[in-house]
C-alpha cells in the first residue's frame, strides 16, 4: 500500500510540475535574448531620424528573427503566453534589464578608456608642442646672445661701431660659446 501510494504521489508530482508551454512557444532563455536584442534594436532606431528608422527598421528585425529561427507570429504568441503568466514574463524582463544594464556599464567603461586614451594623446601632443614652443623660444634666445657677440667685442662697450670680423675671430668666438661647427 505505500509503495502504491508513494507512485501515486510521484506520478501526481510529475504530472503537476509538467510544463503546460505548446511546443512553437520560444522558451524563456530564448525569449530573454529575443527581446534583449529587439529592445537593443528599438534604441538604435530612436537614435536615427525618422525616416531612416522607417526604412532600416525592418531589415533589422527581420535579421533578429532569423537568428532565433522565428517569425512575427511565433514572437506575437509568446509574449501573449508569457503575458497569461506575469511571473515568468516579469523574470524575463528583470533578466533582459539585467542584461541591458550590463551592456551599458561595458558600453560606459569602453567609453571611459577611449576617452582617456584620448586624453594621455593629446596631453602628450600638448606637450611636445609647448616643449617645441619652448625650443624655439630658447633658440631665438641663443640666436640673439651669438647675433650681439659677433658684433661686438664686449657687453659694455662704448664703441657701437663692428669691428671687422677674420675667420680667426670667428673660431675664438665659437670656442668661447662651446659651439663645434665643421665646414
Amino acid at each position: 500500500m505505500q509503495r502504491f501510494l508513494g507512485i501515486l504521489l510521484f506520478f501526481i508530482f510529475i504530472v503537476g510540475c509538467k510544463s503546460d508551454r505548446p511546443d512553437h512557444i520560444i522558451n524563456e532563455k530564448e525569449m530573454t535574448g529575443l527581446l534583449r536584442d529587439l529592445h537593443l534594436i528599438d534604441g538604435y532606431l530612436n537614435t536615427l531620424p525618422s525616416d531612416s528608422s522607417r526604412r532600416m527598421s525592418a531589415n533589422l528585425i527581420k535579421g533578429v528573427y532569423m537568428h532565433y529561427n522565428v517569425d512575427s507570429v511565433i514572437v506575437r504568441e509568446s509574449i501573449e503566453y508569457y503575458s497569461s503568466q506575469p511571473q515568468v514574463l516579469n523574470r524575463i524582463y528583470s533578466d533582459v534589464d539585467n542584461q541591458l544594464k550590463a551592456m551599458g556599464a561595458t558600453a560606459q567603461e569602453l567609453n571611459r578608456k577611449v576617452q582617456r586614451e584620448k586624453f594621455v594623446r593629446d596631453s602628450i601632443k600638448n606637450a611636445y608642442v609647448a616643449d617645441s614652443l619652448l625650443r624655439l623660444k630658447n633658440d631665438s634666445i641663443r640666436s640673439q646672445i651669438a647675433k650681439y657677440l659677433l658684433y661686438w667685442k664686449d657687453s659694455d662697450s662704448t664703441d657701437l661701431k663692428p669691428k671687422p670680423w677674420s675667420w680667426e675671430e670667428r673660431s675664438k668666438l665659437l670656442e668661447k660659446l662651446k659651439l663645434k661647427i665643421d665646414i
